[in-house]
């Protein structure tokens, strides 16, 4: 399993390199340069993005910082919220915020793996020092419609195990996850319970067992929110815990003292705790 530390970039491949290979259209990055003795892979027009999607819509790239990735039990992610950010930022970065927010979306709904590029902060100007294109894909495991929410990671159709829970049974997706009840609408993150699945690792937050292995070699466990959404609880990686089938019923129904809401909270922050 690869440290996230192996993941630094040790050289700054150009951005117009990068996409040429990837077989993206490159003929306006010199047709719209405005002074013709400049190098089209220095055309601002596009030097600067933070994503490119390929005119077919088959290829995404992305540009992300190293410094703001995150390990959870090996796995290797970034958690982000671009078109929130997009509303503080003055023209030029709320552009390149949308557009992101735009390239992850779609390659969450369309279930294609992203072609990353690595990037590092220069200490001096918060610019890039070096960035290089990482040979492994990423995937979007969340996203969030309503407020852009999305937790990327490294990795895609992976031989490892991956985590699945109840709602993804069948290829449903965010955009379904919503449930009315006594005339209310409850929401459901994918990035909350992607969060959660990655801090059960695969196996039960109460009693430890492994999760069962589904048909694709992913570990099955059950999201399920403490404080019942219907009852004022939030949507929050402190009030989801992932649970066995077994004693996700008998959080629901069975009278076993050690589900109370008061304990599986406190179990909750115990993990937290302990990263």
């Amino acid at each position: 399993m690869v440290r996230l530390e192996e993941l630094k970039p040790s050289s700054k491949q150009r951005v117009y390199d990068i996409l040429n290979a990837l077989e993206f259209d490159m003929a306006d990055w010199t047709e719209s340069l405005a002074d013709k003795e400049r190098s089209p892979s220095s055309n601002p027009k596009y030097c600067y993005n933070w994503s490119f999607v390929r005119d077919d819509k088959k290829v995404i790239v992305l540009f992300l910082w190293y410094e703001e990735m995150e390990t959870l039990h090996g796995r290797i992610y970034q958690e982000h919220s671009f078109r929130q950010y997009a509303e503080e930022q003055e023209k030029g970065r709320k552009k390149r915020s949308l557009e992101i927010d735009y390239a992850i979306r779609l390659a969450y709904e369309t279930k294609l793996p992203l072609n990353v590029v690595i990037c590092q902060r220069s200490a001096n100007t918060n610019g890039v020092l070096k960035r290089e294109l990482d040979n492994e894909k990423w995937s979007v495991t969340g996203y969030d419609q309503d407020t852009g929410a999305c937790i990327i990671e490294r990795g895609f159709n992976k031989s490892d195990e991956g985590y699945f829970d109840q709602f993804e049974v069948d290829g449903i997706t965010e955009k379904i996850h919503k449930f009315e009840r006594h005339s209310f609408e409850y929401t459901r993150s994918s990035v909350i319970r992607r969060k959660v699945l990655l801090r059960a690792n695969g196996k039960c937050e109460v009693c430890s067992l492994d999760g069962f292995t589904t048909k694709n070699g992913d570990k099955y466990l059950e999201t399920h929110h403490i404080v019942p959404l219907s009852e004022g609880g939030d949507d929050s990686y402190e009030n989801v815990i992932a649970l066995c089938p077994n004693d996700h019923r008998k959080a629901h129904f069975g009278i076993d003292s050690s589900l109370t809401k008061e304990k599986l909270i406190k179990k909750v922050k115990s993990k937290i705790a302990g990263g």
